[in-house]
């Protein structure tokens, strides 16, 4: 079982980021431009805008029919975060297998329910992760950027959820 499952809406997903994108670019509008506030902004926007074409890729780019997206016939993904065991079982075999990409390991164990999965996520051995993060090669890296980027967010979420950003809100907030 892991430690924090969660299912994304791909629809849904993609729409939060491009809001994201949105307010990195107001904030980046606010600051100077080349100051460090700026770049930071501009830097986050940029990953936003990332992580959301590899979204429009699972979702199959709905807005232009005319590129080829993933092919997949689902609507939602299921991330996990992982457990301590899982991350030293994708560091041996990144170590034994030096042509597989430790990300695709590490989103291959950490994924629950997708199109692209290959083994059982609740009896997950080292040889069904190796499936599965093989067939992470057909994805858009992109996509592989944003899910690795949930699953070690929901590692990190636990019992203290979203609580730094949520001092520095606090923070920002009493400043002004």
């Amino acid at each position: 079982m892991p430690l924090e499952e969660r299912e994304f809406d791909l629809a849904d997903t993609a729409d939060r980021l491009e809001a994201e994108m949105r307010d990195a670019a107001r904030d980046q509008a606010e600051y100077p431009v080349g100051s460090d506030g700026a770049k930071q902004a501009a830097q986050e926007g940029q990953r936003y805008q990332q992580f959301r074409a590899g979204l429009l890729w699972a979702r199959g780019w709905p807005d232009d029919p005319d590129r080829d997206g993933s092919g997949w016939d689902a609507d939602s993904i299921t991330l996990a975060s992982l457990k301590n065991g899982e991350r030293t079982m994708i560091s041996d075999l990144a170590e034994r297998n030096p042509d597989l990409s430790q990300t695709d390991l590490y989103v291959a164990a950490g994924t629950v329910d997708a199109p692209y999965l290959k083994h059982d996520p609740h009896n997950t051995t080292p040889e069904n992760v190796v499936e599965t993060a093989l067939a992470l090669a057909d994805t858009h890296p992109h996509f592989v950027d944003w899910a690795e980027h949930e699953i070690s967010s929901l590692g990190g979420m636990g019992a203290e959820g979203n609580a730094y950003r949520t001092l520095v809100q606090e923070m920002r907030t009493s400043e002004t």
